[in-house]
């Protein structure tokens, strides 16, 4: 009896040490600032396209703050997600926000659906599950990166609570310039563009 539990035992540890390997996970956030200069070269040098067709490289949007999101219409994390980018890109656009929302959807046109159905307006574009998806590895969705001005990798965080989007929001904000006053929108002060956002972000 005492080996048959013994063996038993061993087999679920066995096995749960299987399920922690082939668990996904996205690089934590304390320490994506260590991300190699090779993966930054790789962001800056792959190719997008907009939802026309159109061409764009990350390495364009250099000397912005970008916020890269990964998303895919059957994320329903990432459709929750999205219209808080959508509003962040508005609210901080002055400041030298800039985000690049790109789908790895397969099908193109469920992707477009999407878009157009969520009435979003935030810059999206067209990788597949093939492209940056792809070469990063992505290791859950959403993904969100975070880079600075220099095009470095200041921050990498999982996505889908409002713990996790206060927290990039706060390292968004301390990459980029002070408010200005006169370049606030829709009337806000200053208290308001600056504040936490965590619980706002999920607001419809």
């Amino acid at each position: 009896m005492m080996n048959q539990r013994l063996a038993i035992g061993l087999t679920m540890a066995a096995l749960g040490a299987l399920i922690l390997v082939d668990a996904p996970r996205c690089p934590h956030p304390a320490v994506a600032k260590e991300a190699p200069s090779d993966l930054e070269a790789l962001l800056r040098a792959h190719p997008l396209r907009d939802l026309e067709g159109n061409g764009v490289r990350l390495d364009d949007l250099k000397g912005s703050v970008v916020l890269l999101n990964f998303w895919a219409s059957w994320c329903a994390p990432c459709r929750q997600e999205l219209p808080v980018f959508q509003r962040w890109s508005r609210q901080f656009a002055g400041r030298g926000l800039r985000v690049a929302a790109i789908s790895i959807d397969r099908d193109e046109a469920r992707a477009k659906r999407f878009v157009r159905d969520a009435g979003l307006t935030l810059p999206i574009y067209l990788d597949g599950p093939e492209g940056l998806a792809t070469q990063l590895d992505l290791p859950s969705l959403p993904c969100t990166y975070l880079l600075g001005p220099g095009g470095e990798v200041a921050r990498v965080t999982p996505g889908g609570t409002p713990e996790n989007l206060a927290q990039l929001r706060r390292a968004m904000e301390q990459l980029l310039p002070a408010t200005r006053t006169s370049g606030l929108q829709n009337g806000g002060s200053p208290h308001a563009a600056s504040r936490d956002g965590a619980q706002e972000g999920f607001r419809p």
